[in-house]
This record gives structure tokens, sequence and C-alpha cells, in this order.
């Protein structure tokens, strides 16, 4: 099965032939494109991944399985290659980054086995970056070791899409600090990118649209918007030779950032024994299960190991605080209320995490407590805590010396 996702409209960055991650020698084919080009040559059978955040799932779409690039990107490969059995893959969540990415991309991603992903979070990473690569490059990279460490053979493409606040940027010639710090992996990587989003402004700028008609909420575009980032990608795609194609192995260098995320993984809720709270199946941003509870100080405690934990909520309008504790430290607070919550159920899910992301924790076995709290967030009407699902970065312990 093979997973591609975006047509690209400039390829930033390609493997060289001969280096450790050069999978083509072909002059028509980016490195990171070859393992397609083989599928679609011998097995006639594709399948896309996609993995990103709204802009990727394709919020503000008049039909995401339609108008959104994602879809139209899937129809293309459809159509230029006919006897092809072409599968799409869409693991994106809006309102998410990397950071949760780099924890889900196992569950949402990998266990259906792409040939291709196309990673997109440049938008929902501009929070977090501002110049900080401790910010984005542990999750980033996460999520790159762990697709090949999954299959050696996956190609992937990093997507970088836009909103009207990265204008300030491009109009001086320079990128936004989420995709420099993409860049830079993609770069050490050799994993082609491709900017649609630096397209769509560059059709703005030229006068023959506004924000208003393409992105209306300056971050998510109508049709019209993503008809110009499938057009660019569709552009680059028609550009390949896609006749000739070699492969070979990803072989994965010295880690950039030492907190990378590498083994980050979802646990099921319901694989948590957690006497009070009650089970629910009721699917929430790609989660069938969660488990509930609104009765102050009603308890769990989760085991794992590795260096980070975290917990994937839903937020509503009903929803309350937690007081969280890992081995027995003091006890920390937070709401799982938030602004984009909506009515109980409508489906918007956060998450919190350790504040040592990645790496915060000594490498070893540990507990975390969690309760309900009694205060609750002033704007919030219940005090409802919904948890589908813990995140843990499951390092393997060292060899022990002479094995």
């Amino acid at each position: 099965m093979r997973t591609i996702v975006h047509p690209l409209i400039a390829v930033v960055s390609i493997a060289l032939c001969g280096t450790p991650f050069s999978r083509s020698c072909a002059a028509d084919i980016p490195a990171g494109l070859a393992r397609t080009a083989e599928c679609l040559k011998t097995n006639e059978h594709l399948t896309i991944g996609y993995f990103g955040g709204s802009l990727t799932a394709g919020s503000g779409a008049s039909n995401a399985e339609k108008t959104s690039w994602r879809a139209m990107t899937t129809e293309w490969f459809k159509k230029r290659f006919p006897g092809a059995r072409i599968e799409a893959i869409n693991g994106s969540i809006g309102g998410t980054g990397s950071d949760l990415g780099v924890y889900r991309v196992g569950v949402d991603l990998l266990d259906r086995k792409p040939d291709l992903v196309f990673v997109e979070f440049a938008v929902n990473d501009s929070g977090a970056a501002k110049g900080k690569i401790d910010a984005v490059t542990p999750a980033m990279e996460g999520i790159v070791r762990q697709i090949w460490r999954s299959n050696p053979l996956a190609d992937i493409v990093f997507v970088y899409t836009g909103m009207q606040a990265f204008e300030e940027y491009y109009s001086k010639d320079i990128k936004p600090p989420s995709v420099v710090l993409h860049q830079k992996l993609a770069d050490y990587y050799h994993i082609p990118s491709v900017n649609i989003g630096e397209a769509l402004w560059k059709r703005i700028k030229s006068g023959e649209a506004t924000w208003e008609q393409l992105l209306p909420d300056k971050v998510h575009p109508r049709d019209p918007g993503y008809a110009i980032y499938a057009e660019a990608m569709a552009k680059f795609l028609d550009g390949l030779n896609w006749n000739t194609a070699s492969k070979t192995p990803a072989a994965l260098p010295v880690k950039l950032s030492a907190n990378t995320v590498e083994y980050g993984r979802f646990v099921d809720a319901w694989s948590v024994d957690a006497p009070g709270w009650t089970r629910e199946e009721m699917p929430v941003s790609l989660r069938a299960h969660r488990i509930a509870s609104n009765q102050p100080k009603t308890e769990l405690h989760f085991k794992f190991s590795g260096d980070a934990i975290g917990v994937f909520w839903l937020s509503a309008d009903d929803s309350g605080n937690v007081e969280w504790s890992v081995d027995g430290s003091p006890f920390q607070s937070r709401a799982s209320w938030s602004f984009y919550g909506g009515k109980a159920g409508r489906g918007y899910s956060a998450m919190f995490k350790n504040p040592l992301y990645g790496g915060g924790l000594p490498l070893g076995n540990h507990v975390l407590t969690l309760r309900v709290a009694e205060q609750t967030h002033p704007k919030s009407t219940g005090n409802w805590v919904r948890i589908a699902a813990f995140l843990v970065n499951d390092i393997p312990a060292p060899a022990a010396a002479g094995k």
C-alpha cells in the first residue's frame, strides 16, 4: 500500500547521489519521490499519506474530500496513472502541530504502511517556532525518524502551507520562522520540500486575488485558495519524469536535536486501569475511545517508561481542570477547557505535556497521577475531563555493558 500527499511547487531540498539518503540518481526524479515512482512503475499501487493540521484536513473547503488540495492531489495521481490503484490516508487533525503529531504518527499514519508521506505543520508550528529550534525540531525530527524506522523505503516530503501572518516575512523576501526550522531538517535529511503557501502569497501580491477572497479567516482557504495550492503541486508533479527510478533504504544519521521524540506513541485510554472513570465510545479527532469523569478528586494512575508524558483530551464548554503529578512531585494544575473548545462532543481535542518537552524526565519507569480538580476555568460550565489517549516517548533502555 502506498500513500502520497501533495503536488509540489518548488523542490527546495534534493538528495545528491552517493549520500546516505539518496534514493535516485535520475535527474528528473527528486530523491524523496523515487520510491513513489518505483511503486507506480512496478506495482501500480500507491498509498498516499497526508499528515498535518487543518490545512491538510481541508478546513474551509466546501467539500474536504473533493476541493481541498489534499483531495485534488490524490485526484491528480488517479488521472495521471489510471491503471494504478491509488489510496489515500488522511492523518490530519485541525488545530494541532508537530508536537502532537510526533506521538500520533504511528497510530494515525504508519500502521497503514504508507509509501509516500507529506508532512505539513508549518502553520501550526509557527507559534512555537520564533527562532527557537528546540521548540520545533524535536517533534518534526521525531516524525521523520519514526517514518523511516517503520519503513526505510518510504518517501517523505515537507509541505509548507501559509496564512496571512506570513506576509510580513515573504514581503521582506525571508521565510517564516517555522518554515526556516523545518527546512533545516529537510536539508539535514535531504528531504524534498514544497512551499505552496508562498505560491498563494505570490498570487495575492500580483493583484490576482485578495486575502479576503482566498483566506477569509486569514488561515483556512476557501476553494479558490485550495485550488492555488493544488495547482502549484500539480505543476511540480507534471514536470517529473515518472518513467525512471531507483530505490535505496534511508539510513538514519545522528539526531540533529538531543531531545528528539523518536519513540513517541499514543496509548489508548481504554487500555488504562482507571476505576471511577466512565468508558465512552464517541469518536473525537481520529480517536474512537475515551474515559471521562466530572467528579472532583477522582484519580487515575498511569505507569509509563521513557522521558516524556502527555494527555490527549477533549476540550469542550463543560471541560474542567486537572491536577497532575509525576513520581510524587508537587501537583500542577491545567485546564482542559480552552477557547477553541465548543459544545461537549463537538470534537475539538487538545493536549498537555510535561513542561520539559521531549526529554524532561529521567529515562526510566514513572507514574503519572492525574485527578479531576474541584476548581474549573471561569468560562467552563462543568468539571468534565475526557481523555482519549496518553502520550509517551518510550526510549529503549541502553544495552548493558558487554551485551
